[in-house]
């Protein structure tokens, strides 16, 4: 996502014709400043990824540069959002609150559409793990959701 809200300061050359029509985040570190979740263990990985990947090591209670490089972040100034689902599951070693914190930047820019779902009482897996998991809020594999939401928005 990063790529696609940010696309115009990383790839100079991109244009609207070359973007994304429609992103799918599956378990996606979406604010990198953010320290919260439901379990510390799993909080406290995601921080010492971020750390690593950003090659940063801030101490709080900014995280100034990790939000500032954040998807999250990056909404706010965006010019066009592409349809967007969101999946989590809440037991996620990514903290869910992660694809909520998007979830409401996307919101607060208006205009956007979008779909979180965080998947309750679910087994603890991450990203394409529950690629064929049934999503309780629809019925549906979220396999079968992601591809038709592809097919929908897709020439």
């Amino acid at each position: 996502m990063r790529a696609r809200f940010g696309a115009r300061g990383i790839v100079p050359y991109w244009s609207a014709a070359t973007l994304p029509k429609a992103v799918v985040g599956l378990s996606g570190p979406y604010d990198l400043s953010s320290r919260q979740g439901d379990n510390p263990d799993d909080v406290q990985v995601l921080a010492a990824d971020v750390d690593n990947y950003t090659n940063t090591n801030e101490d709080p209670p900014g995280y100034t540069y990790q939000y500032s490089v954040s998807p999250v972040a990056l909404v706010a100034a965006a010019t066009a959002i592409p349809p967007i689902r969101l999946y989590a599951t809440q037991l996620d070693p990514v903290p869910h609150q992660q694809a909520e914190e998007m979830r409401d930047a996307l919101r607060d820019h208006g205009g956007i559409d979008y779909i979180e779902y965080t998947m309750q009482n679910s087994s603890p897996l991450h990203a394409f793990e529950y690629w064929h998991t049934l999503n309780p809020t629809t019925g549906k594999y979220v396999s079968t959701e992601v591809i038709d939401f592809f097919k929908s928005h897709l020439p």
